[in-house]
């Protein structure tokens, strides 16, 4: 099944083809991780950008990831934006004393049922969620996967036609406890490659981790119920081999016990922000990763 999405000239798209050639940027993708491709709202007004978007530009597939990210600086929603938030959505808000938290989590949470009207073709008021025993929304009707992250003032959401996904953000800022934290939560493997450098690296590396975890327990759907130490993430720069720089953003496995496998990316949404999209895959043969 496909979802027809709208675009417009004025948003972005970064894409990661399965074969070399093609556009240009476009870099080696095992199979069978889908194809990625990062867009950005670029309409300081969304509702502009909404009523401007023409039918069927792109679909997704069962070989593509949409990654959207959009801001929540001087974006202006339909009128009777809250309207379009579920009771519980509104209650949630309502219940947040942090004036600007507050306005973020409207933002995007109006910005994610937005995205998801234009995939299965009906209005914002249109998206009923439900949720499974863990609280991770789903579209029980409709045949699409999806997940949201913000940090500060950026949000993104992931969209896949065929896959359970998850997909996690976080600013690059600095973890003086990087090291105490990975003892706890990390494996050693883990906690032995944040600590062998300092300062800025250090804290990169960590988040990195973080990130990446973040995103397993979020595409299996279980929340932190799942402890985030109860599996190794083991990136290939972690095994003493010199890899080039190039390698970053591409495709590698990540084991939740012996239930689950998931394929994993990381990609940068900023320049001062780092994020990770697991996707929980459905094809057995994960041999083409590694």
């Amino acid at each position: 099944m496909k979802h027809c999405l709208r675009t417009n000239p004025s948003v972005y798209v970064m894409q990661y083809k399965t074969k070399l050639g093609g556009e240009s940027g476009a870099v080696s993708v095992p199979s069978p991780f889908p194809e990625l491709r990062l867009k950005s709202v670029a309409y300081e007004d969304l509702s502009v950008f909404l009523a401007s978007a023409r039918r069927a530009d792109f679909c997704l597939s069962e070989k593509i990831v949409h990654i959207w990210k959009i801001r929540n600086e001087g974006l202006r929603f339909p009128a009777g934006q809250l309207a379009l938030l579920s009771e519980d959505e509104r209650g949630r808000a309502s219940l947040m004393a942090n004036t600007l938290l507050k306005s973020r989590f409207l933002t995007f949470h109006v910005f994610l049922r937005c995205m998801l009207s234009m995939y299965i073709g009906s209005g914002p008021q249109g998206v009923c969620f439900s949720y499974n025993d863990y609280g991770k929304p789903e579209l029980g009707s409709e045949n699409i996967f999806f997940n949201l992250s913000h940090s500060g003032d950026l949000a993104v959401a992931a969209f896949s036609g065929c896959n359970e996904l998850g997909v996690d953000i976080e600013r690059v800022k600095p973890v003086p406890e990087a090291v105490e934290i990975a003892r706890n939560f990390f494996s050693r493997i883990e906690t032995r490659w944040i600590g062998a450098v300092n300062g800025m690296e250090r804290w990169k590396r960590f988040l990195r981790c973080w990130v990446i975890r973040e995103a397993c327990v979020k595409a299996i759907g279980t929340g932190l119920s799942m402890p985030l130490n109860s599996f190794e993430v083991c990136l290939p720069e972690m095994t003493g081999i010199n890899q080039p720089e190039s390698f970053y953003g591409r495709p590698f496995v990540v084991s939740l016990g012996t239930a689950h496998r998931l394929s994993v990316r990381e990609f940068i949404p900023d320049d001062s922000c780092l994020g990770a999209l697991a996707v929980l895959h459905k094809h057995p043969d994960f041999s083409l990763l590694h």
